[in-house]
């Protein structure tokens, strides 16, 4: 079974992905699905693991038949929206479409995003402390919220200025990352640049 992802590694990806998707028209019917398989992949999720997309659903308010846009069974459902999009109306279609699924296909997470920011709804927490949103500019600073995707628990922070620190780290990230494409770095370069950067640092 491959290793993890290091949550840094996820960071420095998140930042490309900021970098790739920042400028996007947000079209749903065209580039939903590959916003959302470079997503995935900000935290080692491939086609090879179990991501279905476009899985066929029967919504359980209507008995009609709809399509999850991305599923990872047990876990997390994805349900992409354009730009400018009601993300709590997409919220509760994603509910509608959890009531039609298995008990082994029912999630515990719900994101939805209309490309310019995301919604993530935890099913297992407290109402009032279930729902976190955040902008596709502030992704790289938040991506640990989606570390679930990589195998990661909840992260539980020891103290406020760790977590604190923690953020920090990742925007600064983000801002190194932004600063090396605009000087000519490929992606690859800048991300190997970013891991040394990090790895001598510790």
């Amino acid at each position: 079974m491959a290793k993890p992802l290091s949550l840094n590694e996820i960071r420095i990806r998140a930042a490309r992905f900021f970098g790739e998707w920042k400028n996007s028209p947000g079209d749903e019917r065209q580039d939903a699905q590959s916003f959302v398989r470079d997503l995935l992949k900000v935290y080692g999720v491939t086609e090879t693991r179990a991501a279905f997309y476009e899985k066929r659903v029967r919504k359980a308010s209507s008995g009609g038949q709809g399509y999850i846009d991305a599923l990872i069974p047990g876990l997390a459902l994805i349900e992409m929206k354009s730009a400018g999009k009601n993300l709590v109306v997409a919220e509760q279609q994603a509910l509608d479409y959890v009531n039609g699924l298995t008990e082994a296909e029912s999630p515990r997470w719900i994101l939805t995003s209309d490309f310019k920011k995301f919604r993530l709804l935890d099913l297992t927490a407290p109402q009032g402390e279930d729902v976190t949103e955040w902008s596709i500019e502030d992704f790289p600073k938040n991506s640990d919220r989606l570390a679930f995707f990589a195998g990661y628990g909840v992260r539980q922070f020891a103290s406020r200025a760790q977590e604190q620190a923690s953020i920090s780290a990742a925007q600064l990230m983000a801002d190194l990352y932004e600063s090396l494409e605009g000087s000519g770095y490929d992606d690859h370069s800048a991300s190997v640049f970013l891991v040394r950067t990090l790895n001598s640092s510790r």
